[in-house]
């Protein structure tokens, strides 16, 4: 059995088990990117009033790296490389998450995970007590979607750093001195 099997068997086999843990999974899964969401355009909000430059930069930057690293770097890779998603494949997964039309997208990478680690860095690179619940945000969605069933732990590994290093890239470009 390889890595990844083990790992995704090991996270996945918890669900199913426990109701109250199956609930909390899939709202992690499906429903905490709205809160992470919320709280960056209140950053921007705020921002906004209080004419803080940081904090717009902020929100700004982490609502370009996010969609830049789903729309344009998860879906560069999934016209080159196709892969199934673990309740496809795996009999004994449990999918305790239904994705309806997006059951045959590729799960690599994890488009969930590439977006969230994306706003995660951009926030921290910016203010790193923020940035470090964005991270614990974007990590719990990548093991819950493990957890649910829709993701291999290798689609959540690749979406973090690739989500990681798309974040840092727009943030590196965007401070990028101009010369005289």
């Amino acid at each position: 059995m390889n890595a990844d099997l083990f790992l995704l068997r090991a996270v996945n086999g918890l669900a199913g088990r426990y109701e109250s843990l199956d609930k909390a999974a899939v709202f992690v899964a499906g429903y905490l990117e709205y809160f992470l969401v919320a709280v960056l355009v209140f950053i921007l909000i705020k921002g906004a009033i209080s004419k803080n430059i940081r904090s717009i930069r902020t929100a700004v930057l982490g609502a370009v790296s996010a969609p830049f690293a789903l729309f344009v770097v998860k879906y560069a890779i999934s016209l080159s490389y196709y892969r199934p998603r673990p309740f496809l494949v795996d009999g004994n997964v449990h999918e305790i998450l239904h994705l309806g039309s997006d059951r045959m997208v590729s799960a690599f990478p994890s488009g969930h995970t590439i977006f969230f680690f994306a706003m995660a860095s951009v926030v921290y690179l910016n203010d790193r007590k923020l940035g470090r619940w964005f991270y614990v945000g974007a990590v719990l969605i990548g093991l819950a979607r493990v957890f649910v069933g829709v993701h291999w732990p290798s689609d959540v590994l690749a979406g973090a750093i690739l989500g990681i290093l798309t974040g840092w890239g727009i943030n590196r470009l965007a401070t990028v001195k101009q010369k005289p």
